[in-house]
Order: structure tokens, then C-alpha cells, then sequence
């Protein structure tokens, strides 16, 4: 069994995750819910510095909080400090759309969210372009990486 531990991306959230690694813990999670936590992604950054072995997720983003282009830059630039121990979780956004008054994510937005992230985080290469057309995202990669 793996265990792992979610929590909010704060201030020290770096020593938090520090910790977990101590405890020999799997993974460790911050959430993504604006206007609630902090930025998941600076947070992220400051644990993958502070950490050498635990896997880092973000749970969860969705199209409902990002466009598919950005988030895929954000776990690449992740994965660029921490290579190999990313963990890109998706999901509706329940908690973050219901906090700004709004629905979640409807299931097919997902789909195409998680489509469109899996197109653009290939290994080894960075969107170099990316063009939006009505709900469909594509984009250009070059070899190298961030």
C-alpha cells in the first residue's frame, strides 16, 4: 500500500513535506482550490527543492480552474525541479467553482481537459506554440524540455 498526505499550499508547506519524506511517506499533496489555499504550483516548487525522494501531486486541478496549456506548463516546470516525481491529478473542481458560485466541471470538459494535458505533457519536449480552437487545444512541442 502506498499512503500519502494531502494538505493546503501555505506558508512552510515546504517543511510539511519534508516531514512526510521523514516519515517515508509515498506522496504529498496541496490543494488546488483559489480563493481558499495558496498557489499549488509555487508551493509544489518550494517542496520539490526541499525534497529528494516523495512524489508530488497536485489534487486536483481542473479545466474549471486553468486552461490546459498553463496547467501542462506548470507540471512541466515541476517536473523540471523534481524529475520523475510529478503527479498530475485532475478532477471537477468542485470544491474551488462551488466556492466562486459556480457549478463544477461538467464530465465531457473533463475529458477534454485530461485529453489535452496527456497531448501536452510529453516527455522530453515543451509546448513551443499551442493554439485554441473553439474547445479543442492543440500545440507544437520542440525537444528539450523546461
Amino acid at each position: 500500500m502506498r499512503a500519502g498526505v494531502v494538505v493546503a499550499a501555505q506558508p512552510g508547506v515546504e517543511d510539511l513535506a519534508v516531514r512526510a519524506e521523514e516519515l517515508g511517506l509515498y506522496s504529498f499533496w496541496v490543494y488546488d482550490t483559489p480563493m481558499v489555499h495558496g498557489a499549488p504550483f509555487v508551493a509544489l516548487g518550494l517542496c520539490a527543492k526541499a525534497t529528494r525522494r516523495i512524489r508530488l501531486g497536485i489534487g486536483v486541478t481542473s479545466a474549471a480552474l486553468r486552461s490546459a496549456p498553463a496547467a501542462a506548463s506548470g507540471f512541466a516546470s515541476l517536473n523540471a525541479l523534481a524529475p520523475g516525481r510529478i503527479i498530475c491529478g485532475v478532477g471537477t473542481g468542485n470544491t474551488a467553482r462551488r466556492t466562486l458560485g459556480m457549478p463544477p466541471t461538467r464530465a465531457a470538459a473533463l475529458e477534454d481537459f485530461t485529453a489535452a494535458l496527456q497531448d501536452l505533457c510529453v516527455p522530453d519536449a515543451r509546448p513551443s506554440t499551442a493554439r485554441v480552437t473553439g474547445s479543442a487545444i492543440s500545440a507544437s512541442c520542440t525537444p528539450g524540455g523546461m
